[in-house]
């Protein structure tokens, strides 16, 4: 199982319903924050 585990480049795999909550969440300019794991 590789859903919310860190991937290869730093991708996070996310479940479709949550990836989908964070895009009608977040507005354009939102800040990221990328943290060496």
């Amino acid at each position: 199982e590789t859903i919310g585990r860190p991937g290869s480049h730093g991708c996070l795999n996310l479940l479709l319903e949550d990836a989908q909550f964070f895009w009608d969440w977040a507005d354009i300019g939102t800040p990221v924050v990328c943290r060496e794991t």
